[in-house]
């Protein structure tokens, strides 16, 4: 790709580049509709737990951290709600006002007394991992279970610590995330959704989290390889040489790190985790190899289809 013909994509995708927001969620935080937030959340949350389920998670996770909630909570909010004790929100920098997240909150307690559906592709096409099933996932649940985690009482204690945190709250919400005072194996579950593409320092990351989970806790990510908003191609963002991309980031404390879905699955075993999921989703339509910045040419054939991957760890007992 020429000098020219970067500098018009970079032109053309200018107006839309300035949000490091999943395309799902950025459309919501135009439209700041609670129920919006809600239902996102909700199937983000029960996607994550129906697959790690599938591999072997089949105790609800007590404590959990998710990193890059972005501009709602709504995740761990659901998490906490259908039963789980305590949540670590871990981002970058502040973007969720607390206060206004009561309504999100309000609205993910009736999808769960309703035992709603799983929110699904027509809902949100994007969103990872797929299902085979959007059914209510009731055998996540041991009877009675659900009901006694929506006990009027247990639902206006979490909405006290949502809108009152404090450090001993069981919903703790740091950025930067590094000032995290989360123990050494203390943690059941620790997700991401379209966040660890952003990850510069991934051994730094998975590291962490490895040191964060209790032995035989699990860590699951779905992962974005794609950048809509730097490139009229899905893999555009590889077209770039170094220095136009550094001229996109400008000063934003997050933004796409560009490493390939191999790398990931290499740090993550690396790290001590046993890589026990790495469900892929490839697409052929991007640019040609011969069009990527040179750094890019050498990207085997595998990492140059794959768009997307949810990808779940387990730490070793």
């Amino acid at each position: 790709m020429s000098l020219v013909e970067r500098l018009c994509e970079a032109k053309a995708v200018s107006r839309g580049l300035l949000s490091y927001l999943p395309a799902e969620v950025e459309q919501l935080t135009l439209r700041t509709d609670p129920i919006d937030y809600a239902r996102y959340s909700y199937s983000v949350w029960f996607r994550h737990m129906t697959v790690l389920y599938a591999f072997g998670l089949r105790q609800y996770p007590r404590a959990i951290a998710e990193l890059g909630p972005g501009p709602s909570l709504g995740v761990g909010l659901t998490a906490l709600i259908s039963g789980t004790e305590n949540y670590y929100a871990l981002d970058v920098s502040r973007g969720v006002d607390t206060d206004k997240e009561v309504a999100v909150f309000d609205s993910i307690v009736e999808m769960l007394k309703t035992r709603q559906p799983i929110p699904a592709f027509k809902e949100f096409p994007r969103l990872q991992p797929q299902l085979e099933r959007y059914d209510f996932p009731d055998f996540l649940f041991e009877p009675g279970r659900l009901e006694a985690m929506l006990d009027r009482s247990r639902l206006l204690t979490l909405r006290k610590a949502l809108v009152n945190p404090d450090s001993e709250s069981i919903i703790r919400y740091v950025a930067p995330w590094e000032q995290s005072t989360v123990s050494n194996s203390s943690l059941d579950l620790v997700l991401s959704q379209a966040v660890m593409e952003r990850v510069d320092d991934l051994p730094l990351v998975y590291g962490t989290i490895a040191s964060w989970l209790r032995p035989g806790g699990y860590t699951s990510h779905s992962i974005d390889f794609a950048e809509p908003r730097t490139s009229l191609h899905w893999n555009g963002n590889w077209a770039h040489p170094d220095w136009l991309w550094a001229l996109m980031r400008g000063r934003r404390s997050s933004w796409g790190s560009r490493l390939p879905h191999s790398t990931h699955a290499k740090v993550i075993q690396a790290e001590g985790l046993q890589l026990v999921a790495d469900d892929v989703v490839n697409d052929d339509s991007g640019l040609p190899r011969q069009r990527l910045a040179r750094r890019y040419h050498d990207l085997c054939d595998a990492d140059l289809a794959i768009r997307a991957a949810f990808l779940v760890a387990v730490k070793p007992q």
